[in-house]
């Protein structure tokens, strides 16, 4: 059912336009999110570990190799950004691909055509994706349940590089899971099955995704759930996987360097602008699942999907 809420210009995108067609069955889109996903993982993992040394220093290296916590607590931000370049570009590739050749359909078909009408949702899914986190964070220095540090910046961010490299880092980890979840799964069981159940079954798969993540809780889960939900709602909104993946990738970054606080359960211990402490009651600020493991975040993503609503997102139908 479409209305101007909810319009269905999105997933009329995907539709075939050969008459009497069926689209392809959404399980060819899992498979194929499936296989972007994890075969991109695996092979940029092996990338990775063969060209650490061009990021990280000797020393690094060699006490890593004696402490693997190095791996996952104290990564410096060179090599935290190329450990998400090298893990999550190949997926985003490869989901491309799957729709390019074995979709055989165009990218604007899919939500990502390339034009500068792109960049400027791109740019405002960015700053909605900033704004929301500081609320969060906002909301509970209100209250008095979490502390701030003042703003510093570390030694090693003096020429502010190693600040774009991470943020760009996030935004290509944000945009490989938006075309997975909400370009490959939503759209492609959404235009076979209804909106509703394309919404679900990529929230669900999203949600199942960050289950071996440290510090969850049935929060986290469910934060993780509406954020997917918030998600369907910014493509069918927008039209296009754009501003979502601004948003998801500005919302990773600001979180995890901007105001230190754990990203989806994980503190990487790369550098931070600020450092947040939290000194409320978990369910309220996450605890060391970090915010989306609270309330805050519930907040968060309630009121991000009001502003969507509310904005006009200057919707487009895509030329293929």
């Amino acid at each position: 059912m479409s209305s101007p809420l909810l319009p269905n210009d999105y997933l009329d995108m995907a539709k075939p336009k050969t008459d009497g067609k069926k689209p392809p069955h959404g399980l060819w889109a899992i498979l194929g999110a499936a296989l972007a996903l994890f075969g991109g993982q695996i092979i940029g993992t092996i990338a990775f570990v063969f060209l650490l040394p061009l990021v990280a220093s000797p020393d690094f290296i060699e006490q890593a190799m004696h402490d693997r916590s190095l791996l996952e607590q104290n990564l410096p931000s060179p090599v935290l950004a190329f450990l998400l370049f090298s893990t999550t570009s190949l997926a985003l590739i490869g989901g491309l691909l799957w729709v390019r050749f074995f979709e055989k359909r165009s990218l604007s078909s899919f939500g990502f055509a390339f034009n500068l009408a792109s960049l400027w949702q791109l740019f405002r899914g960015i700053a909605l994706g900033i704004a929301a986190m500081a609320l969060g964070v906002y909301f509970l220095l209100v209250f008095g349940w979490a502390e701030l540090s003042a703003p510093s910046m570390p030694q090693g961010w003096v020429a502010l590089w190693p600040l774009g490299f991470l943020a760009l880092a996030w935004l290509v980890q944000g945009t490989s899971e938006e075309i997975l979840l909400r370009g490959l799964v939503f759209q492609s069981i959404g235009v076979r099955h209804g909106l509703l159940v394309g919404a679900l079954a990529s929230s669900l798969l999203f949600s199942l995704l960050h289950g071996l993540n440290p510090n969850t809780s049935p929060l986290f889960f469910l934060d993780l759930f509406l954020f997917s939900l918030f998600a369907c709602l910014y493509v069918l909104r927008e039209g296009s996987l754009w501003g979502i993946a601004g948003y998801h990738g500005a919302w990773n970054f600001a979180q995890g360097h901007l105001f230190g606080i754990p990203v989806s359960g994980t503190d990487l211990g790369a550098d931070k602008v600020m450092n947040f402490t939290p000194a409320g009651p978990d369910f309220l600020t996450g605890g060391a699942a970090g915010l989306e493991g609270g309330l805050a975040s519930t907040l968060t993503i309630i009121l991000s999907a009001i502003v969507i609503l509310i904005l006009p997102m200057g919707r487009r139908s895509a030329k293929d």
